[in-house]
């Protein structure tokens, strides 16, 4: 997979690859839904497909090459070619200490306050957060692409949601088989939240842990 290939996650189905071209394309004919996920290469988590919309709206097909190259001189001074290099070396160490002094990144994305009860047949989930959830997934067990996913359209704050496990559907459509397959740990993100795991609480009565 290349830095252009994107694979959308669209309700519990992956599509693509895909290029920003097609993606653009798709966009044009109003066949992209605003709450679609996507992954691509060096990605560890899917994320909402609406952080690079605009990049998406704002493609452009590449203009082919011009047909005639301006020629070069037939001999250039070397002594002029060290100087121009030794002066971008010297910009580009400005700028990199600079940018290492002034810039401070930002990371917007705030943290899922979450608990997760688990039966043989259900999970509850109850928002933990101040604010009400709304396009939030849900994943079981590991936050790839593909995994197991529910997505959760809107759950008010400290509220809780009775969700099947078959509810839960791989990249595929194929629900969730608990009989087969233990819940181990779920992830909840989405929509400017950062995804977080969670260790379900089980019959015994131990606390939903978060993992780090």
């Amino acid at each position: 997979m290349n830095l252009d290939e994107h694979y959308l996650l669209i309700n519990g189905e992956t599509y693509g690859p895909f290029s920003f071209e097609q993606l653009h394309e798709l966009w044009q004919r109003e066949e992209l839904p605003l709450d679609t996920f996507y992954v691509r290469k060096g990605m560890r988590e899917v994320r909402p497909l609406e952080e690079i919309l605009n990049q998406i709206i704002a493609y452009r097909r590449p203009e082919p090459e011009a047909l005639q190259r301006p020629s070069l001189p037939d001999r250039i001074n070397p002594k002029l070619v060290v100087l121009i290099s030794l002066v971008i070396a010297g910009l580009y160490a400005l700028l990199s200490g600079l940018k290492a002094l002034y810039y401070q990144p930002e990371h917007v994305a705030q943290v899922v306050q979450a608990e997760i009860q688990a039966s043989p047949v259900e999970l509850i989930i109850v928002n933990h957060d101040s604010l009400d959830w709304t396009n939030k997934v849900a994943l079981l067990n590991n936050n790839l692409p593909g995994s197991y996913l529910f997505h959760i359209a809107h759950l008010g704050a400290g509220k809780s949601l009775k969700v099947s496990l078959i509810g839960f559907k791989d990249g595929e459509g194929r629900p969730f088989e608990p009989w087969k397959e233990p819940v181990l740990q779920v992830w909840i993100g989405g929509n400017g939240h950062d995804y977080r795991r969670f260790i379900p609480l089980r019959e015994s009565g131990r606390p939903a842990a978060e993992v780090p």
